[in-house]
């Protein structure tokens, strides 16, 4: 009984090592982490301080050149309001349709005489030319309705 119990707390012994092993490198890995996030912090904060100081000079120099400033401020929202205006006619261009009706005679022009005569001579095309449709409300078709004419190939 005495080995058994030797050998359980040796057991517990290995167990709250390898839990105090694993737990230092969890710690050592946040710790990585946390010099890494401050460096990261520390770098935008020289970043900003930077950028502030930038801003200050910028400042200072458009208190002295207010008028030239004034102007560029003008140019800029001139330039952005052309960009705007291009933007939206851009977007309106592409949402207008093809110019349909001069493709369609651009297309009938080159048509060569007799072309896709043969449909008319077709029974399936006969039949369907000489049927009525027959529209119900409360009809849904599992299929084309015998009034639609399908085309392909």
């Amino acid at each position: 009984m005495d080995n058994h119990q030797k050998f359980i707390m040796d057991e517990l012994k290995i167990v709250q090592a390898q839990n105090a092993r694993n737990a230092e490198q969890a710690a050592a890995l946040e710790r990585t982490e946390a010099e890494k996030w401050r460096e990261q912090v520390n770098q935008e904060n020289m970043k900003l301080a930077g950028l502030s100081r930038e801003m200050d000079d910028i400042k200072t120099a458009s208190d002295k050149e207010s008028r030239c400033t004034c102007a560029i401020y003008s140019i800029k929202v001139v330039i952005l309001t052309l960009i705007v205006d291009s933007l939206i006619q851009r977007i309106l261009d592409w949402l207008d349709p093809p110019p349909f009706a001069a493709t369609f005679e651009n297309s009938r022009e080159q048509r060569e005489e007799g072309t896709s005569e043969w449909i008319f001579t077709d029974p399936a095309f006969i039949e369907w030319k000489a049927s009525k449709p027959v529209f119900e409300n409360d009809i849904k078709w599992k299929k084309m309705p015998p009034w639609v004419l399908w085309v392909h190939g």
